[in-house]
């Protein structure tokens, strides 16, 4: 049996959005700033070039999330993140121990939610998937090919107190 993509999502950029507001909020000020001051002071008018510093970490920030996905297949979960460096970091799925979905309130306004891994994975043991559209159907998606690996590897979770 071939491993096989289940389901593929990026996180939502909902996450970035008090960097947005603060990017723009910033570029109002310079400008304000700049018409205010350009007489009184003889400002010089590449001043106006400092608006372009929060527009970069804008994209910078954008482009972080749109580089990220989490790819769940039914042998195990691959997150894979980074713009210029590509970063893959997997877990075999009958490694998961544990996992919740928490739906506060701003995010379930638009239909998010973060899930929160626990595995007895040495490397990643725990994993927490923030903003995702479609958070409860990924979490059943996620439940399911955990038990059919378990089952499937005939792996069964023990806990030694």
């Amino acid at each position: 049996m071939s491993e096989e993509v289940i389901v593929s999502n990026s996180p939502s950029q909902l996450l970035n959005l008090k960097s947005f507001v603060l990017s723009v909020l910033t570029i109002f000020v310079i400008v304000l700033f700049y018409n205010l001051g350009k007489e009184r002071f003889n400002l010089n008018p590449l001043l106006l070039l400092l608006c372009l510093l929060p527009v970069i970490s804008s994209v910078w920030k954008f482009l972080q999330i749109k580089c990220c996905k989490y790819e769940l297949t039914n042998e195990r979960l691959k997150i894979i993140s980074g713009v210029l460096n590509r970063d893959t970091e997997e877990i075999e799925l009958y490694r998961v121990k544990d996992f919740s979905l928490n739906e506060p309130f701003f995010l379930r306004i638009f239909k998010l939610g973060n899930i929160h891994i626990e595995s007895s994975d040495k490397s990643l043991p725990f994993i927490s998937i923030k903003a995702l559209p479609r958070a409860q159907d990924f979490k059943e998606q996620l439940r399911a090919c955990v038990e059919e690996i378990r089952m499937k590897k005939n792996v069964r979770e023990v806990d030694f107190e």
